[in-house]
């Protein structure tokens, strides 16, 4: 039997932040036919509850609002949330790099105390997996100080100060984060059966430390879908690294799943690199190339429109799984969405290859985003190699030349293949006028 008392889903609360110029969404459960009244101190909405006690509405959008008050009255139950705000909501995702809280940060103590901000809202998705899509998922909100943004995912946080000190209202956050997850159950049901039909029914497929496909997102993320988000920043890879170029499909299936589930075909995603590492520890009998391969199949994922890529090649001077450069990260992201989502900021992303010719035994390399390329330190370009038909590739000399970067090798007489930082931990050898490190490459591939 329904419960007859008034209640919401468990993410809503006091503290909580709602997109701006979006519909303000609110459901829950309520007795079986009840009149559920909602309203925010300017209008009124109500609905009436159905068979089974679930109820829905829609409160009109609004700008941006530094803290308001939502009622709920049904029966003679009364709901209040306070201090609600509404501003920019992005939703962060991943696995253990993403979920890196701001306690575990070395050397950081002063991002934690330094940490106050009413019109920042975090929330913590309470972990959980489930066989099928929820509605419901447990979390608390918060807006930001020292002690609230302890247990917070770091690289999120700087993101979403980054993003206040730049827009100016009221930013919200939600982190969904497990680590060690494979991305096979952030993947939304009919992702899933849609990637890989002939084992879309086995329950026991893929299972990771107890984590069938689409388990986590059932959990984690589907309740979420019903709340209107900016985009969503990602990162996650290093337990699929095996994967390779099977990678890449896969999360363009989650990407295409996750705009489907938020109804919004153009939902700004962005992802890491996964940082630079010696990961064959973690990776039985790999092969030699096995993280530059992986490199490149997320790359390859920039086809999709309304995606960005962070460069981490230059964020994990300790070589750690888990790189201390939380600060980096999270501000490189925010740049990247200032940029592509708000239109605001300078260049934001890393060089890219673009093509390449061979004249004689010269190549040149032409790169997208290479306004002010440089040498990082002002020395020798590094990095850079040539092959020619025996396939040994050898230092190559490189020298900038506009967009471009001209390379000879004086073992390599007839070049016909290229490739630049192809090792797990390349020494960054060429960033662009904003600082940001080219990308791995190799052509022909």
């Amino acid at each position: 039997m329904a419960d007859s008392a008034l209640r919401l889903a468990g993410y809503y609360g006091d503290h909580m932040l709602f997109q701006r110029n979006a519909p303000i969404p609110l459901s829950g459960w309520a007795a079986p036919g009840a009149r559920v009244v909602a309203g925010d101190g300017q209008t009124t909405v109500q609905v009436t509850a159905d068979a089974a006690g679930r109820w829905s509405l829609q409160l009109p959008a609004r700008s941006a609002v530094p803290s308001m008050t939502l009622t709920l009255e049904s029966s003679g139950h009364r709901l209040v949330l306070r201090d609600v705000a509404v501003g920019e909501l992005w939703f962060a995702a991943g696995q253990s790099n993403m979920a890196w809280p701001m306690a575990w940060i070395k050397g950081r103590s002063d991002d934690v105390a330094s940490a106050r901000d009413a019109g920042l809202r975090l929330l913590s998705v309470a972990p959980a997996a489930w066989h099928a899509p929820r509605t419901d998922a447990s979390g608390l909100w918060h807006a930001t100080t020292p002690q609230t943004v302890r247990e917070f995912s770091a690289l999120a946080y700087h993101f979403g100060r980054e993003l206040r000190g730049a827009l100016d209202v009221p930013v919200g956050l939600i982190h969904a984060g497990w680590g060690g997850s494979r991305i096979e159950p952030w993947l939304p049901p009919t992702a899933y059966a849609r990637l890989m039909p002939a084992q879309a029914h086995l329950a026991e497929n893929l299972h990771n430390r107890g984590h069938a496909p689409a388990a986590l997102y059932n959990a984690m993320v589907h309740p979420f879908t019903v709340l209107p988000v900016r985009g969503v920043i990602w990162y996650q890879g290093e337990a699929n690294l095996a994967d390779g170029p099977h990678y890449g499909p896969k999360l363009e299936a989650l990407i295409e799943g996750w705009r489907e589930a938020w109804a919004s075909p153009s939902l700004p995603f962005l992802f890491a690199q996964i940082a630079p590492l010696d990961y064959t520890p973690y990776a039985p009998n790999p092969p030699p190339d096995l993280l530059q391969r992986f490199w490149e199949t997320q790359i390859d994922v920039l086809r999709v429109p309304g995606t960005g890529l962070v460069s981490t090649l230059d964020l994990n001077p300790d070589r750690e799984l888990h790189p201390g450069e939380k600060r980096e990260a999270g501000e490189r992201f925010a740049a990247l969405a200032l940029q592509q989502v708000y239109g605001i900021g300078a260049e934001a992303q890393s060089p890219r290859y673009r093509r390449h010719r061979v004249d004689g035994a010269q190549v040149r390399v032409e790169w997208l985003h290479a306004q002010g390329l440089r040498s990082p330190d002002g020395g020798p370009l590094q990095g850079f190699e040539l092959a020619g038909a025996d396939g040994v590739f050898h230092p190559a000399q490189a020298r900038i030349d506009g967009d471009a970067v001209m390379l000879t090798s004086e073992r390599v007489p007839q070049p016909q293949r290229v490739r630049y930082a192809w090792q797990a931990t390349p020494a960054v050898g060429l960033v662009n006028g904003a600082g940001l490190p080219a990308l791995p490459f190799r052509a022909p591939r």
